[in-house]
């Protein structure tokens, strides 16, 4: 028996994607948690490419909004949300997924600052709502590295909170499946 879906790759064995995905399917029809695993299979490059939390370990968080959870007045015309959100206190701090370089930091209009990392392979990361920043574009981030702190956004509805995007070739995707 495995420990987690995680542990379905071992040794030199790798089930194929196919199976994978439907395993994923199965495990979150029953109902079964799959956040903590790592991304499944090699990237172009031979790399894996896996994020962590962006809250530092010992710090506690909830999740108020999911991928794609309809979000009544949400960000986008069709109210669905890409990315995540963690609840966190103001003041949090917030730490970079994965390695990579900031492209952009600063101020994003009403909902507070952001910083966008651009990692491997064509993937980037996105934090929202941040209070404060602590990079600058162009510089280099290790995965863990603190990228700045919580805000509280004046006038956003609900508690203060991280949103926090991935996003391959321009495209939102769901960040849960690569989370270790």
């Amino acid at each position: 028996m495995h420990d987690s879906i995680c542990s379905l790759r071992a040794g030199k064995e790798e089930l194929s994607m196919r199976r994978i995905k439907r395993v994923f399917f199965w495990m979150l029809f029953l109902g079964f948690t799959v956040a903590g695993c790592g991304a499944v299979g090699p990237l172009d490059n031979g790399e894996e490419f896996y994020l962590i939390v962006p809250i530092p370990p010992g710090i506690s968080y909830e999740i108020s909004g999911d991928f794609y959870t309809p979000q009544p007045g949400g960000p986008t015309d069709s109210g669905l949300h890409e990315g995540i959100d963690y609840d966190v206190p103001e003041g949090t701090p917030i730490i970079a997924s994965a390695p990579g370089v900031v492209i952009e930091a600063g101020e994003l209009g009403a909902t507070g600052k952001r910083v966008l990392i651009q990692h491997t392979n064509n993937f980037r990361t996105n934090y929202g709502h941040l209070g404060s920043i602590q990079v600058a574009n162009n510089q280099e981030v290790s995965r863990g590295q603190r990228i700045g702190f919580s805000g509280n956004i004046p006038g956003f509805q609900g508690n203060p909170h991280i949103h926090f995007g991935l996003y391959r070739d321009s495209q939102a995707i769901d960040p849960q499946p690569y989370f270790r």
